[in-house]
């Protein structure tokens, strides 16, 4: 009889957005266990609003640190429950030893980077899963010998508190900015994709972004020529931002955490890949999901951290009509003349 569940997530926004499936699944699979998550403080709320986890064992970076951290934070669970079940997501060495020192009587996981011994239950990795989304699943149908059905979902963050901070009229949230260099669009082509959305439509833009990107968001907007049309919430909260993201309804991003955040709360997501392999990495429900790429360039998706060119050219060549054309076929935002395409 399995009646607690713990699952090992991973340490970063998109990869954790992208986990959802996974703990939905494995709730229909056990629907009569509670599931307790392992997660870095500063996504501990996030986790909250995922109503299939019943409870959350953050840690801070300083606690993970080294091995005497990782056996801390295993030690730490087994003190709060015993776990009859351990799902170990991510493939690192350091997340296995915390599913090892946990204490759970079963421990699963992929037996990459020498992980086997840490495990009771390891499995060869498939190498023909290409989405990350479907890696998890695979190794929950390895466990349990059915495969789980692959099904959107929508998560529903209060949105009512911060609903009241912003502006009224039609909303689009807009991010461009990524922590790695070659899926970061350069301000100079940020502030003319905004420009061209706000000569078109009438709404108003709410960039986002990290608390480290708050004073570039910042001087994007001060160069623009309609700054009170553009308003910055780079650097609120995780949940604040799933709001944000949730009451506007149309979020156009880089491939980031961000994005996979907009698509998940239900929001019409227009994600801009390069670098990236969206066959790896595209947010989950297709419904509420279109993607943009520059056709034509050999070197993308390369999968580098920083663009060999300087600045990335499969983001500074994006074509910002079809942005336009995309936000017209798709979205009910109204225009403020006739169409730009007659």
């Amino acid at each position: 009889m399995i009646k607690t569940i713990l699952v090992i997530l991973p340490n970063k926004v998109g990869d954790m957005v992208l986990s959802i499936p996974f703990i939905k699944a494995l709730k229909k699979a056990y629907p009569n266990s509670q599931i307790g998550v392992v997660a870095p403080s500063h996504l501990a709320e996030f986790a909250g609003i995922i109503r299939e986890i019943d409870h959350t064992h953050p840690f801070t970076k300083e606690q993970y640190d080294k091995l005497l951290g990782k056996m801390k934070i295993g030690r730490s669970i087994l003190k709060q429950r015993k776990h009859d079940l351990c799902f170990c997501l991510p493939h690192s060495f350091s997340a296995a030893l915390i599913a090892f020192f946990s204490g759970s009587r079963m421990r699963i996981g992929f037996q990459t980077e020498g992980r086997k011994l840490l495990f009771t239950h390891p499995y060869t990795h498939n190498e023909h899963i290409v989405h990350s989304a479907k890696d998890a699943l695979h190794l929950l149908e390895r466990h349990t010998d059915n495969k789980p059905h692959e099904e959107s979902y929508e998560l529903t963050p209060e949105t009512e508190f911060i609903s009241k901070k912003l502006p009224k009229g039609p909303l689009l949230v807009f991010n461009g900015n990524s922590a790695k260099q070659s899926t970061r669009i350069p301000p100079s082509k940020v502030k003319k994709i905004i420009k061209s959305i706000l000569e078109i439509y009438e709404c108003t833009i709410l960039m986002v972004g990290s608390p480290d990107e708050y004073q570039e968001v910042q001087a994007i907007i001060d160069q623009l020529s309609i700054p009170e049309r553009v308003l910055n919430f780079a650097g609120i909260g995780l949940i604040e931002t799933a709001s944000v993201m949730r009451t506007a309804g149309v979020v156009i991003s880089t491939d980031t955490g961000l994005a996979h955040l907009g698509n998940a709360v239900g929001a019409k997501t227009i994600v801009f890949f390069g670098a990236a392999d969206e066959r790896i990495a595209s947010p989950w429900n297709k419904d509420k999901l279109r993607i943009i790429r520059k056709d034509g360039l050999e070197c993308a998706p390369c999968h580098k951290q920083i663009c060999p060119f300087g600045e990335p050219i499969c983001l500074t060549k994006l074509d910002t009509n079809l942005i336009l054309t995309t936000i017209d076929q798709w979205t009910k935002i109204p225009k403020k003349t006739a169409s730009f395409l007659s």
